[in-house]
């Protein structure tokens, strides 16, 4: 069920758009982190009645939705066309500490 983010944001194409992913942030955001994604709307919730409870037992937290994380690698695509899988995890661990696109120097 848990998933590297880096797994992850290599095929963000093959989630549907609603899907979050919610990321074990003990360490810190990064290509090996472990994450989960699934549907919230669809997910058996804990009994906070907001978080999905295969999150809560796995003491993972929300990162960012599927939907964002397309827009953060295309907003890189645009500018930088040979982006590595690596430049798409900085930009989305800065767009999700910051709520902005990484700024890229020309």
């Amino acid at each position: 069920m848990a998933e590297k983010l880096g797994d992850v944001l290599d095929n963000l194409d093959i989630y549907e758009w609603r899907d979050w992913v919610y990321l074990d942030q003990t360490k810190g955001a990064n290509l090996r982190s472990s994450c989960i994604v699934l549907n919230p709307d669809e997910a058996e919730l804990s009994e906070d009645g907001f978080t999905p409870l295969a999150v809560e037992r796995l003491s993972m937290e929300e990162f960012l939705s599927i939907q964002d994380l397309i827009s953060v690698r295309d907003n890189l695509l645009v500018r930088w066309p040979s982006v590595g899988i690596k430049e798409i995890c900085d930009a989305a661990v800065y767009y999700y500490e910051n709520d902005a696109f990484i700024p890229l120097q020309s």
